[in-house]
């Protein structure tokens, strides 16, 4: 369950970079603190994601994201926009199952690419301003739609069920028309990072767990102060109203189970609306 929340909080860091945001901005930058999948101010964005993974991805990740939703108070959405992401792992599943995924993963780009131009990443635009020409990245295709896809299939690398998601396996660069790499090379590097980060989590999860487990051994006054743990390890900072939804819990019992975490010198306030946050990660 916790490594399936930090998988998807690490999908919504990967994905503010990938979706166009209405391609707002010279750089189609989507802002500062937007990757920080319960405080982003993408509110609807955060939501249509978060409800489209409730509905494709494998149980855990689709309890993890049900929690979002529940913490949020949000209700399900449907939104149209991943109508694109629907095509693409209907198109991915036609490749299941395989025993070569990086070769699945290339004719997956080659079937998109080739098939739906919603899918093909353009490259720079030159446009003049006063005068001046300025180059800037064209309007974004549907590389998010394709990448979030594979995320959701697991069973692409034999992991099954697993409670976990490779973020960020399909680049844009593997749909652009002129690419300095090849495409099994640009998917191959896109691998090896998307595992690297999946480490880094593994090792995160048992960290906390090992840290609940020296902290919170001795302490019996609230039977939810380790659920309200591992659910901050998880998606990250939240309100008590927050954790008291997630946890389906009252507010007083959320509020006892933080102050527990925070006279274990687990988590801090950082204010009334931007929730708490974990101030230790392992045990020092």
């Amino acid at each position: 369950m916790l490594l399936a929340r930090i998988s998807l909080r690490r999908l919504w860091n990967h994905h503010v970079s990938a979706y166009p945001f209405e391609n707002l901005g010279p750089d189609h930058d989507p802002g500062l603190d937007a990757a920080e999948l319960v405080r982003s101010y993408h509110v609807a964005e955060r939501d249509a994601f978060i409800s489209w993974i409730a509905r494709r991805a494998a149980p855990p990740l689709a309890h993890a994201a049900a929690t979002v939703l529940a913490a949020k108070g949000a209700p399900e959405v449907f939104a149209r926009s991943y109508a694109i992401a629907d095509s693409a792992a209907e198109r991915l599943d036609a490749l299941l199952p395989t025993e070569d995924p990086l070769a699945a993963l290339v004719e997956f780009v080659r079937q998109l690419s080739e098939a739906e131009n919603s899918f093909v990443e353009g490259g720079s635009e030159t446009y003049l301003a006063a005068g001046r020409a300025f180059n800037r990245p064209p309007t974004r295709g549907g590389a998010w739609a394709a990448s979030l896809a594979v995320a959701m299939r697991p069973q692409l690398f034999a992991l099954g069920a697993a409670p976990l998601a490779l973020a960020g396996l399909l680049p844009r660069e593997a749909f652009q028309s002129m690419r300095e790499r090849s495409v099994p090379a640009i998917l191959a590097g896109a691998l090896l990072s998307a595992a690297t980060a999946v480490r880094t989590d593994i090792i995160g999860a048992r960290a906390a767990i090992d840290l609940a487990k020296a902290r919170l051994a001795k302490i019996k006054r609230s039977s939810r102060a380790h659920d309200a743990w591992l659910l901050l390890a998880g998606v990250g900072p939240l309100t008590r109203a927050e954790i008291a939804r997630a946890l389906d819990v009252t507010k007083r019992t959320a509020s006892q189970a933080a102050a527990i975490l925070e006279e274990a010198g687990m988590i801090a306030p950082t204010g009334r609306y931007e929730g708490l946050r974990i101030v230790a990660a392992h045990e020092s």
